[in-house]
């Protein structure tokens, strides 16, 4: 029952990854949070995710109330009658709440989060052990409904009260929303004000948000954030790999800029088809730091097998090619995501990043490698796009994690910070510095969690 989808959980020694949520260049993400329109410029395409999902105005998580689910009582699994039961009982919940989407940590509460704090609890102790001395320390990126906030800092009270009685818990949210649903649950409903805040309109991948630099040891918490972070997309040809930026169609400029302006709650056919017909991918050589050190790192350190299985790839790809299929030349890498990882490195150089997500999405019907499901809500039922170049705002695009591409990119973002000197690195010990390990998040509650409590009979 902790699989509803397909999950990977990745722990890291020095952070934990897991499949359920960044700067090189603090003027790329200014660059980012700018409304441009794309009749002044052609956008790369996570700026175009990125300006869809998050502008202050029309973006889909920030310029309206975002309907997480939270249930009013936790799900007695023990009394279920198997998983028939369990979707059955599931599908009701999303009915009767109206929610877009509920979260693991709200499905299987308290028990996902107890199991988090069961392994915070357990790494804090061996740095304890290890004579490292401070408070335990906690941010959480994209807090949702408050539900693991609340759940994980309840755990601690009742189990480890000297821990608890000073250790921090940070939120930080961009969804001005959610920061204040979350303030209300954790500090006024669970009285946790003493030990929990939360830094609303905070976006984590500005280094700024984070204040000065802290090399305390810390554990950072991304649970469903990666797969909302924008990526790029990227086409091989001619043995060489291509950028893409979204541009409009010169014959009708004033047509594209309403149609990127489009602030219904969800784009009708019609805009929708409009809106995609005066907007076109346009492909240049790669010529963009990102997305060249993303390249670089998901292709270093494969080794000789790495090289048989790119010879077998290319032709592969020559095949597709030439019968009219160019899904296998196409690839989204999560370009934010490393930027989002050098912010990590360079303002909590000492943390473990404990981070879960989708390792699968099904029914995706853009071609190309991790490419995203792009979907909205009408009238209670969602509605799936075949394209990304959604009116801003009208819709989730959110990307499944490879979490194999992730471990190397978070170690080849860890190098690139310590060797520019941007880390505090320098002090932090060596037993928060090993490798990143992946885990599927069964495995993981295999370990950490009562399993028995959400067993169905």
């Amino acid at each position: 029952m902790w699989r509803a989808w397909k999950r990977s959980f990745r722990i890291d020694a020095v952070c934990t990854i897991k499949s359920s949520r960044l700067a090189t260049e603090l003027k790329w993400h200014r660059a980012l949070r700018t409304s441009c329109t794309l009749r002044e410029q052609r956008l790369l395409v996570r700026e175009y995710i990125q300006d869809s999902l998050y502008n202050p105005e029309t973006g889909y998580f920030t310029s309206k109330p975002i309907s997480v689910g939270v249930l009013p009582q936790p799900l007695q699994f023990t009394t279920m009658q198997g998983r028939s039961e369990y979707t059955r009982t599931l599908g009701q919940i999303y009915h009767d709440l109206a929610a877009s989407w509920l979260t693991p940590v709200e499905i299987f509460r308290p028990w996902y989060a107890r199991a988090l704090a069961q392994y915070i609890l357990e790494q804090h102790a061996a740095r304890k052990a290890d004579h490292q001395e401070g408070p335990l320390l906690i941010y959480e990126i994209g807090g949702g409904s408050g539900t693991c906030a609340r759940d994980v800092l309840d755990f601690l009270a009742k189990s480890a009260p000297a821990v608890y009685a000073t250790m921090e818990y940070t939120t930080m949210e961009i969804s001005a929303s959610l920061a204040e649903k979350q303030r209300r649950r954790v500090c006024q409903d669970a009285q946790h004000a003493q030990r929990y805040k939360v830094w609303s309109g905070c976006d984590a991948a500005r280094a700024e948000s984070w204040g000065p630099v802290d090399a305390r040891p810390c554990f950072i918490l991304m649970l469903e954030v990666m797969d909302n972070l924008p990526h790029d997309r990227v086409v091989h040809r001619d043995g060489g790999w291509m950028q893409t930026r979204i541009k409009a169609r010169r014959h009708s400029p004033s047509h594209s800029q309403s149609a990127l302006s489009s602030q219904g709650p969800v784009a009708t056919q019609d805009v929708l088809d409009a809106h995609h017909s005066d907007l076109e991918e346009v492909l240049e050589p790669v010529n963009d730091e990102l997305i060249q050190r993303c390249l670089m790192a998901l292709r270093t350190g494969r080794g000789r097998q790495g090289e048989a299985v790119s010879v077998a790839t290319r032709l592969q790809r020559m095949v597709y090619r030439a019968i009219g299929d160019d899904s296998l030349n196409v690839e989204f890498l999560p370009t934010s995501c490393m930027a989002l990882l050098d912010v990590l490195h360079a303002v909590r150089p000492a943390h473990r990043l404990i981070a879960a997500d989708f390792n699968h999405l099904p029914d995706v019907s853009i071609p190309g490698k991790n490419a995203p499901l792009v979907a909205s809500k009408r009238d209670g039922r969602t509605h799936d796009y075949s394209t990304y170049l959604v009116p801003r705002g009208d819709a989730d695009i959110f990307f499944p994690t490879d979490f194999d591409s992730l471990k190397r990119i978070y170690t080849a973002s860890r190098s690139a910070t310590m060797l520019e000197g941007k880390s505090g690195r320098d002090n932090t010990p060596e037993s928060l510095v090993s490798d990143p390990q992946v885990l599927t998040t069964r495995k993981f509650m295999e370990q950490h969690a009562i399993i028995g409590s959400t067993q169905t009979l």
